[in-house]
């Protein structure tokens, strides 16, 4: 059977056909971008351009998560730098690089290329010092947990944005199949934050007459279909936490709500969303002071 990719149109070639792309080699061409990088070890599970020659280009992909939004990409890109190397710097040559690599071979703009450092290759140092080199090992390899842990609700929530997203372009018996592919691409996805994120988008789904019908009556003027579809995601999975999900602060379900909605929306979407849910917050704190 063959593999099933989530792919994307790049061009539409008008009544010849249209030009699509895969996710997978997005990320490819982001792995081997980053990879040329001076000071980038491998990425993340040691793939190098050594072993990427000999296990196949697919495994470039592997550290690498790309998103693409109304024709827009968001990277992720987990690597693993030299150690004695400054870890700012080569960031952003690595940004630089993954940036023009994906938008000169594709076409498509690069918003967004978020690095995350999984660890700091110190095999050279081993042998000059063993116990620092142990020590700076461990120390790295802790500050990576507790980093991992602080950033999952985000990643989760974001992940639950991009899914209800893609429902404004897939009927019901689709986003089935899609929600399928959509997990396969995530790397090293624990069976308990899957179900987490499916439980929660279901529940958004669920309440979406509700949610609509609440927007509709706050913003004035500027209904649900007039709204661009990032935005009204935004909005959608904000006034689900704001509402039904009381494990959410009332401050970090707008404050995330108005990130999402800069980072995947136009210039005035984090204003937008900000004001809306204003309103929809102070009039749920003077309901419950009544």
């Amino acid at each position: 059977m063959a593999e099933k990719r989530i792919t994307y149109k790049i061009q539409d070639l008008g009544g010849i056909g249209e030009v699509q792309i895969a996710d997978e080699v997005v990320a490819i061409i982001a792995g081997l971008a980053a990879t040329e990088v001076n000071g980038v070890a491998s990425m993340a599970g040691n793939i190098t351009n050594e072993l990427v020659s000999k296990l196949g280009m697919k495994n470039l992909s592997r550290g690498v998560k790309v998103t693409v939004l109304e024709g827009v990409v968001t990277v992720d890109l987990n690597l693993n730098i030299e150690y004695g190397k400054n870890i700012l710097e080569t960031s952003k040559k690595v940004q630089e690089k993954v940036k023009s690599s994906i938008e000169n071979m594709t076409g498509l703009e690069v918003a967004d290329v978020n690095i995350h450092i999984a660890s700091v290759d110190m095999e050279n140092e081993k042998g000059s010092n063993p116990f620092l080199f142990c020590v700076l090992k461990r120390y790295l390899e802790r500050k990576a947990v507790y980093t991992a842990k602080i950033m999952r609700r985000r990643e989760q929530r974001e992940h639950i944005f991009k899914l209800l997203f893609m429902t404004e372009f897939n009927s019901e018996e689709e986003m089935s199949e899609q929600l399928s592919l959509y997990f396969d691409t995530l790397e090293e996805l624990s069976e308990k934050d899957q179900e987490y994120m499916s439980r929660k988008y279901r529940h958004v789904l669920e309440k979406l007459d509700e949610i609509d019908a609440l927007l509709n009556e706050t913003s004035n003027g500027w209904k649900t279909k007039r709204m661009s579809r990032v935005d009204l995601t935004a909005l959608r999975l904000a006034v689900y936490e704001l509402k039904y999900d009381k494990d959410v602060p009332t401050g970090v379900a707008i404050n995330e709500a108005v990130e999402l909605a800069k980072r995947f929306g136009g210039e005035t979407s984090g204003s937008f969303v900000n004001g809306i849910l204003g309103k929809i917050a102070n009039s749920e704190s003077e309901e419950k002071s009544e």
